[in-house]
């Protein structure tokens, strides 16, 4: 097989880098000398490749077992047990049985009404609550707004809690529907709800 790139071959060997391989382990896994890893074969870069992603897959093996670790210790406090003795049997630990006790762990709290999430989980939900607050109001909501705004300014009824709402019609009861398209999806529910007289 042809020899790669010497600009490829540094690539592969700064990404060996970034994930901890030294020069020697690399050369000594496609049987080169160190100085000979700007000139290696397609077939030699592709082994390397697959090191790299196998030892990135280990990385992030071992950072979820570190993070099922601290949550363990973090929670056993509902169960009686001191975090020093919790931290001491963890410690002892092999994966398989960590990941074990922290499945088994979840299941127990959430089956005892305690919050189970990680830390992260947490953090991901607070994101997802964030970003769907700020979210554009729908299609189906802006119809739904659209129609009872005119149902309310050809009956006059129905102006609910929410002030401005004579705003979005004119005169000639034309809805202002660029108005309500900036409208976030809270907010166009509050106004359904006030419409609808959903108190």
């Amino acid at each position: 097989m042809a020899a790669i790139g010497e600009a490829q071959a540094q690539q592969l060997i700064s990404d060996a880098e970034a994930v901890g391989l030294t020069v020697e382990q690399i050369a000594a896994h496609v049987r080169v000398r160190p100085h000979h890893l700007d000139n290696i074969s397609g077939n030699d870069a592709s082994k390397i490749s697959a090191m790299i992603s196998q030892r990135r897959e280990q990385i992030a093996n071992q950072r979820e077992v570190e993070a099922m670790r601290e949550y363990i210790i973090a929670h056993a406090s509902h169960f009686g047990y001191s975090e020093e003795r919790v931290r001491e049997r963890v410690a002892a630990s092999r994966p398989a049985q960590i990941r074990e006790s922290y499945d088994r762990m979840r299941r127990e709290l959430r089956r005892r009404g305690v919050d189970a999430r990680t830390e992260a989980e947490k953090r991901s939900d607070a994101q997802r609550r964030a970003h769907a607050a700020q979210a554009p109001a729908t299609e189906r909501q802006i119809d739904y707004l659209t129609s009872l705004l005119v149902r309310r300014a050809n009956t006059g009824e129905g102006g609910g809690f929410v002030g401005g709402v004579d705003a979005l019609v004119d005169a000639g009861g034309k809805v202002d529907v660029d108005a309500l398209r900036r409208l976030t999806r809270p907010q166009a529910s509050r106004l359904i709800d006030s419409l609808r007289g959903s108190y």
